[in-house]
């Protein structure tokens, strides 16, 4: 039963990546794109790319809902209550997502790709897409690694002081990435920071974590081994 266990969560976590993957390139990489064109191109593109996604994708949602339901039912069936808690909170997450998909995202998607094949641009364009970027980070934000009904169930979770960690944390007596007008913060609260800021497309928030020497530093020493090539 493990091994059925194991092929419902493997279906769950490829249907479900493959929709988390499309959000987060919506969020860092299609928006900020988005905002540097004119309306019409803006009509044009997402209204063509949301008449294709919202057909193949949708069917992709599906089988990632009804697996993670799967995962969570076989498991509580057999006892393996890891499985099927993982099951449980996969499903929720993408329940989730089709509630803000929906009510947010749709209908904008339906508007644009009516104005697309219609070759007209509507008077809210604009509008519509800061409608549509309001919900993108929530829509990424809804699935995290805990999500996944195999990596709950199989995999452990890292220990803060485990070797992994420790490898990519502060090593002991560096210098703390905050500015003496803030509290501490952990590595992994500026790597959290930086992504939310990152998806935010806020990319010159991101030194502002570091000392200022430490940036003159990086750009000196990119500029010395740019004259010496």
């Amino acid at each position: 039963m493990p091994t059925v266990i194991d092929i419902l969560a493997g279906l769950a976590i490829l249907a479900n990546g493959v929709i988390y993957g499309t959000d987060v390139f919506g969020a860092i990489v299609l928006r900020p794109a988005i905002a540097a064109v004119d309306d019409r191109t803006l009509t044009q593109l997402l209204g063509h790319i949301h008449r294709i996604a919202d057909v193949r994708l949708r069917n992709i949602t599906v089988v990632g809902l009804l697996t993670a339901v799967a995962t969570a039912a076989v498991g509580a069936a057999t006892g393996h209550w890891v499985s099927a808690a993982a099951g449980a909170l996969a499903t929720l997450a993408v329940i989730i997502f089709i509630g803000v998909y929906n009510r947010v995202s749709k209908p904008v998607n339906t508007v644009l790709t009516t104005a697309a094949l219609a070759d007209q641009v509507p008077r809210d364009a604009r509008q519509l897409q800061a409608r549509w970027d309001s919900v993108i980070n929530a829509r990424v934000a809804r699935f995290r690694p805990s999500h996944s009904p195999h990596s709950a169930s199989r995999s452990p979770q890292l220990d803060p002081d485990s070797a992994f960690m420790t490898r990519y944390s502060d090593p002991p007596g560096a210098r703390s990435t905050t500015t003496p007008t803030r509290p501490v913060m952990t590595t992994r609260e500026v790597h959290d920071r930086h992504l939310s800021q990152e998806l935010d497309g806020d990319l010159d928030a991101v030194p502002s974590d570091y000392a200022p020497d430490a940036i003159e530093s990086l750009i000196a020493t990119i500029n010395n081994k740019k004259e010496s090539t």
